[in-house]
């Protein structure tokens, strides 16, 4: 009866929320976030380069500032964690809980990308990185039709840049 009871008492964890439990049309539903919060900031961004005649603003803090604060649960953001340049000229905010850390991050000259990472299981590593590519030629930018999906790191430092 003892064993029975152990391998219940395993089943009934693994089962109810101990670990991260979800079906793949939940993954799907979160995943279905950071790209359209990626997306949606670097198509603001495409749009304020070009309003700039094609510059680029600078990197931002990532929102929120600490992979932990969306570590297995949403966050709330202020306005003014909104505050930095590209966020401001990309009109780009969230004004609902999020699981996402949100970041935009100058790669070049010419060229940037709207990172999004999450930690969806709470153990402080990143579980999904969508990245959504900005490039600008003359005064014309454009961001990319598809979003990248890099893998996450592996070390335990528990964040993205």
């Amino acid at each position: 009866m003892r064993r029975y009871g152990a391998i219940g008492l395993v089943v009934a964890l693994a089962a109810g929320g101990c670990c991260w439990t979800t079906t793949p049309r939940e993954r799907s539903s979160r995943r279905d976030e950071g790209v359209a919060l990626a997306g949606e900031l670097a198509r603001g961004v495409a749009a304020c380069a070009e309003r700039d005649r094609g510059k680029l603003p600078p990197t931002t803090r990532t929102v929120p500032s600490q992979l932990t604060d969306v570590a297995g649960k949403a966050w709330s953001s202020k306005s003014e964690d909104w505050a930095d340049e590209a966020y401001k000229c990309a009109h780009f905010g969230v004004g609902k809980p999020q699981s996402w850390q949100v970041q935009w991050v100058v790669t070049g000259a010419r060229q940037g990308l709207a990172r999004a990472t999450a930690d969806f299981d709470g153990d402080s590593r990143p579980d999904y990185i969508v990245e959504h590519d900005v490039s600008c030629s003359g005064e014309k930018c454009l961001a990319a039709p598809n979003v990248r999906e890099p893998e996450p790191p592996t070390g335990r430092d528990g964040g993205a840049d």
